[in-house]
Order: C-alpha cells, then structure tokens, then sequence
C-alpha cells in the first residue's frame, strides 16, 4: 500500500511537475517566513507564485506591499512588483488580493458585508 501511495505521487510529480514544485516550494518559504528569514521566504515564493499557488501570489504581492515596514531592509518596498501578484491573485478569485489591490488603488478596503459579521441595526 505504502509503495503504490509513493508511485501514485511520484507519477502524480511527473505529470503535474510544476505543482509539485510548487507546494514544496510553498512550505518551505513559509517555514522560513516563520523564522522571520523574509528575503528567503520571497525567494521561495516565487517560484511558487510563478506555478499558481494562490497562497504564494498574496503573500508574495503584501511582502512587496509592506517591504520593510515589515520585513526588514532585505524585503524592498516594490509597488509594481505588489500590484502584479495582487492581481493575479484577485484574478484568481482571492478576495484577500482583492483587498489589497483597493488599498493600493487608495480606495477603500473594507469587506463586503455578506463576508464580515452582520451589522448591529439587524
């Protein structure tokens, strides 16, 4: 059972290479986010985001959203970098992008109302 459960995933990554990657590339830049080595985890997230990872493409667009405010100095403030990755995020249905992308536009960035708790008149 365990053999066929490797084959299936190893047949799984030769068909679908470049998800694999992908998430492999996901956990370890987020394993690295979480021991605060930021310039690490956006070179690993890129390539993941590159790959379509959703998680990767928002993370990827606030890290370059915020820079250093922070990051640190090794995460550069890069709006047009930001805005590339919180659009193709949005585009792939992320309503956290979405967000961003509306605050990054200067407009205002609050939830929709059917996402948030309901307001206090109902």
């Amino acid at each position: 059972m365990k053999a066929r459960c490797v084959c299936l995933f190893v047949a799984a990554a030769m068909v679908f290479p470049a998800a694999a990657l992908a998430h492999g590339e996901l956990e370890l830049a987020m394993d690295a986010y979480e021991h605060s080595h930021y310039a690490e985890s956006v070179r690993l997230l890129r390539p993941a985001a590159e790959g379509g990872e959703l998680r990767a493409q928002e993370m990827l667009g606030f890290m370059h959203l915020y820079g250093p405010a922070l990051y640190g100095t090794e995460v550069p403030r890069d709006p047009e970098q930001a805005r590339y990755w919180l659009e193709r995020a949005a585009a792939a249905g992320s309503s956290v992008a979405t967000r961003g992308l509306k605050w990054l536009n200067g407009q205002p960035a609050r939830a929709d109302a059917s996402i948030g708790p309901q307001s206090r008149s109902e």
